[in-house]
């Protein structure tokens, strides 16, 4: 199984609350991916209510940086927790292992958003603090 670790130079988007929110995100899924089967329903609903109150809290800066394709994130989002929501719903039919599955799959999939999503909306929000204007802000 792949192991995901918090990695500055590649998760880090110098964009304060949304990073640390991040790192508690992979905490999360690396918990989830190695619960034991008596852990997996807690470890599977303290994962989707942190990315519940996450996913909000993007929303209101994506709504703030006025973020160009913001439906696409938050497409992103919607399926993200459909998955958190369908394996709580295996786990509670008895599936044992299918949080576990889920968190293993999560790491490539919020590898991806990070880099890609999130990244994009870390610009909008540094462009609008730094009022720079179009094109990318000088950071330093």
């Amino acid at each position: 199984m792949m192991q995901m670790e918090w990695d500055f130079t590649r998760h880090a988007l110098l964009a304060g609350a949304m990073d640390d929110a991040h790192q508690v995100s992979i905490r999360l899924i690396r918990r989830l991916a190695l619960a034991a089967d008596a852990d997996e329903p807690l470890c599977l609903e303290q994962l989707l209510l942190h990315c519940e109150e996450h996913f909000m809290q993007e929303k209101a800066w994506m709504d703030d940086s006025a973020m160009p394709l913001s439906e696409r994130h938050l497409r992103d989002h919607a399926a993200i927790h459909a998955m958190l929501i369908n394996a709580r719903d295996e786990l509670r039919a008895g599936k044992a292992g299918a949080g576990r599955k889920l968190g293993t799959e999560l790491f490539a999939l919020f590898d991806r958003h990070f880099a890609t999503y999130d990244a994009a909306l870390a610009l909008c929000m540094l462009q609008k603090r730094h009022a720079a204007g179009p094109g990318i802000p000088a950071v330093g």
